[in-house]
């Protein structure tokens, strides 16, 4: 069958991106949770919490702040873990039609993206303090869904302009090296 380039290609970014995804689906579906993730996910956003001076307590893996009337207390779950981001965007990556070094680059993303996750969860405990109760389900719903969606999404158009050599045009010296057309000229020279 004859499909024109562009809808080929897609095609085959859609089958790569599928193919890359499965441990997201067998994780899904066999319903797995690694404990540990949550644990670290937990610790570090309970650490930024105090370090950044929320009243916040842990107490059995819940942790609590004070609102006005008493105390509210949330734990970090897997699914608020952010593992099916950081999947997701390592699938985006990886199906991504560049280079084998630019893919693995990309990955470097992962930090940052769980990062954001993390402040998303600070956010939510800050929220709360500042707020109270009266709008957190729709602030959360929120952050959690479209929040988590468009970070993963825009770091990943980010950084596929740039493995496409996109910024280039804009910013040459970024990308080119300082100094590194002057080392191929010597090389010329020679």
């Amino acid at each position: 069958m004859n499909l024109p380039r562009d809808l080929r290609s897609q095609f085959e970014f859609i089958v790569k991106l599928n193919i890359f995804a499965l441990p997201f689906y067998i994780i899904e579906l066999a319903g797995v949770q690694f404990t540990w993730f949550i644990e670290l996910t937990e610790r570090i956003s309970f650490l930024l919490m105090q370090l950044t001076g929320l009243p916040v307590i842990i107490e059995n893996g819940l942790i609590a702040i004070p609102v006005n009337g008493g105390t509210w207390a949330a734990y970090v779950s897997w699914d608020s873990s952010g593992w099916k981001s950081l999947l997701i965007f390592f699938a985006l990556v990886m199906a991504t039609d560049v280079a084998l070094n630019k893919r693995l680059a990309g990955l470097l993303l992962l930090p940052v993206l769980y990062v954001l996750n993390i402040l998303r969860i600070w956010f939510m405990f800050f929220f709360v303090w500042v707020f109270g109760l009266e709008h957190y389900t729709l602030v959360h719903g929120t952050l959690w869904s479209w929040g988590s969606i468009a970070s993963l999404l825009v770091l990943w158009f980010l950084w596929k302009k740039w493995a496409e050599n996109k910024f280039q045009a804009h910013h040459p010296r970024i990308y080119t090296g300082i100094g590194h057309n002057k080392r191929l000229d010597r090389r010329k020279n020679l």
